[in-house]
């Protein structure tokens, strides 16, 4: 057993891998391991990766059918043996000290490591606290919303057999980590920051992408971890988010947009006090009777098409 696991998933990264992988094996901590994962590259990724595999018993890899970056992470997650984890992808780097920021912060009770990365706004302040002040501070700060900026306890992650939902093509990855969240409940948030991202351009990535489901599974963990310890702040941020991604559907005159209605209204019925501060199209879509909202959200789909 090493004490961290590093999974990165690969995909015809035949430009940026070798970057990747180098910047990874020259960490000043070295007790790891760094699980590759090809999946189903067409370019010279596979022979790079199997290349690095014989110059350092540290680097394993992991060949399989094109199926996305969640199965590969997921297949990753299968071949783990080390007691934390965390995750890389194929075109970014890290500096020499990454792996040694998220080693001097896991202290007693910590379950979660999170470290800073260069895109981030650097006036946000770091954090050691409990899971809910943690969402109710950063719900909407650029840092939940990614897994290569955490470090996870393996043992939590098997226990509950966290994966990453496969059919997913849109927030995966803040779908993982409120899968996470909801099962621990010490945290720190590191300021010190050795993860480059490369931005990708989300128009393209995201094209036709639904969200409705990445939404609904990460407001019902919302919604659960609200009723125990109150994030309303976070609760009402998601609820909006929550319904904009359910009115997509009828923009996009998809043939669910009256199932994900009911299932949007059925979400949020129980919660009256953190509703009636919402807009007023908001408490429509929970107070009127389905057939007459159904209507009214086709009609100002219709109209917001036409403009």
């Amino acid at each position: 057993m090493c004490f961290i696991s590093v999974i990165v998933p690969v995909y015809n990264s035949e430009k940026t891998l070798n970057r990747c992988i180098d910047s990874i094996l020259s960490q000043t901590f070295s007790d790891f391991e760094l699980i590759i994962v090809d999946d189903g590259s067409s370019d010279s990724s596979g022979e790079i990766s199997d290349y690095y595999a014989k110059i350092d018993n540290r680097v394993k890899v992991f060949h399989k059918q094109n199926g996305g970056v969640s199965s590969a992470r997921n297949l990753g997650l299968d071949n783990v043996n080390g007691r934390w984890v965390t995750f890389c992808d194929s075109d970014d780097y890290v500096s020499p000290e990454w792996l040694g920021y998220y080693v001097r912060n896991c202290r007693n009770h910590i379950e979660l490591v999170v470290q800073s990365y260069n895109n981030l706004d650097s006036h946000i302040n770091g954090f050691v606290g409990r899971t809910a002040d943690f969402i109710e501070k950063f719900y909407d700060k650029d840092i939940i919303g990614y897994v290569w900026n955490k470090l996870y306890l393996y043992s939590i992650i098997d226990k509950y057999n966290i994966r990453f939902y496969e059919s997913f093509l849109f927030l995966e990855d803040e779908v993982f980590n409120y899968r996470y969240l909801q099962y621990i409940e010490n945290i720190i948030f590191t300021k010190e920051s050795g993860y480059y991202y490369e931005i990708p351009d989300f128009n393209i990535k995201y094209t036709n992408a639904d969200n409705f489901e990445p939404h609904y599974v990460v407001f019902t963990i919302i919604d659960k971890i609200n009723k125990l310890h109150p994030i309303i702040e976070t609760y009402r941020f998601y609820l909006r988010i929550l319904f904009r991604s359910m009115f997509d559907s009828f923009l996009k005159k998809d043939s669910n947009c009256k199932e994900k209605l009911l299932r949007y209204r059925f979400a949020v019925r129980n919660n009256s006090n953190v509703i009636e501060t919402l807009p007023l199209k908001i408490r429509m879509a929970l107070k009127l009777p389905s057939f007459i909202v159904f209507y009214i959200l086709r009609f100002m789909a219709l109209i917001r098409r036409n403009l």
